[in-house]
């Protein structure tokens, strides 16, 4: 179960972009009851993120579920929805590959302990690559290679130098396949407030772009609404004269952290103008038109072993991970959604 609610949400990763914003922006469309989930379920998220002017998919499979078996890729769930809406008129691809998901290795199981210097590593990459290439639908703007990889190395620091020359030896691999595009990796906002900074400031360093996801709310605080502008502007400081992608701009609507519905609202009305109006940020995604249904959060509790965790801290997660939806699980708007809608219209 906990194996096929993290397939749906790499299916359902799909984001879709406003042509008309200077800097573009998505809203990852998450059906609602993904529980019971349909066909008819996506299409009505699709349909509703393309009405606001959608042009654009961000794809973020992991490796290890397009590689099952050594050389033997299956990527009919995990691109299957980015294929949809890329057949749907959504073409510019924006690319994640998780080769790490913020906690833990994503790699095929043969390799899931190889070190990142391994040239077999490397050589497996490139066939996927090449695989991937041939998909021909697939042409991505930017690729980031990992997801919150800041996250893994605070945890696993002597993995952080090999990486470094992997993400080089990738970067190579990429281009040679899709072309001159920036190659780079996703990263936290929060690390850069925490003890990650040293960590960022690397990666950010062998990057060509920097995608970040944004969640203002550290160690279930809010931040307050007037420092947004100075985050930005922390995330542009590591990112130099790099382009940056907002790959997840997301608010919980949850009361237990201390925030709600209106809180939730207030927050969109006051951060999207910040991003989309900053020439340096290439894209922003929402995250997301939907909450995540009671069983599928359920299973991404367990994907990051909340169940070992304190109580508290349990439930508070929860009431963070469970309530980023536009909407809630049953297809209930709440006040953020117009907010968004409004912003995108007036772009």
């Amino acid at each position: 179960m906990k194996k096929t609610a993290v397939l749906l949400f790499m299916i359902f990763f799909a984001p879709f972009v406003s042509p008309a914003l200077a800097g573009d922006a998505g809203i990852v469309p998450l059906p609602k009851d993904m529980d019971t989930l349909t066909l008819e379920n996506y299409v009505e998220a699709v349909k509703d993120t393309a009405a606001m002017g959608a042009n654009a998919t961000l794809l973020a499979p992991n490796w290890r579920e397009m590689e099952p078996q050594p050389s033997s890729f299956d990527f009919d769930k995990p691109i299957g929805g980015a294929l949809y809406s890329i057949s749907e008129g959504m073409s510019h691809l924006y690319l994640n590959l998780q080769i790490i998901n913020t906690i833990k290795r994503e790699l095929p199981p043969d390799l899931s302990s190889s070190r990142w210097d391994d040239p077999k590593l490397l050589e497996r990459l490139e066939a996927l690559i090449k695989a991937l290439k041939d998909q021909k639908q697939l042409a991505p703007l930017c690729v980031s290679v990992g997801n919150e990889v800041d996250v893994y190395f605070e945890s696993h620091p002597d993995e952080l130098e090999p990486y470094l020359s992997f993400l080089t030896s990738a970067r190579r691999v990429i281009r040679k396949y899709f072309g001159d595009i920036p190659v780079g990796v996703t990263v936290t906002f929060e690390g850069t407030l925490k003890d990650r900074l040293q960590i960022i400031q690397k990666l950010a360093e062998k990057s060509d772009i920097l995608y970040f996801t944004y969640y203002p709310v550290i160690d279930f605080k809010i931040l307050d609404f007037k420092d947004i502008p100075k985050h930005l502007e922390k995330m542009k400081s590591l990112a130099g004269d790099k382009k940056i992608v907002i790959q997840e701009i997301g608010f919980p609507s949850g009361t237990l952290i201390g925030s709600g519905k209106e809180k939730q609202a207030e927050f969109f009305k006051t951060a999207l103008p910040v991003f989309l109006k900053d020439g340096q940020v290439d894209t922003v995604f929402v995250f997301a038109l939907h909450d995540f249904s009671p069983g599928v959060c359920n299973n991404l509790l367990g994907y990051y072993a909340a169940s070992g965790w304190p109580q508290d801290f349990q439930s508070k997660f929860k009431d963070f991970l469970c309530t980023l939806g536009l909407r809630d699980s049953e297809g209930i708007e709440k006040p953020a959604l117009s907010e968004v809608r409004k912003i995108l219209k007036q772009k």
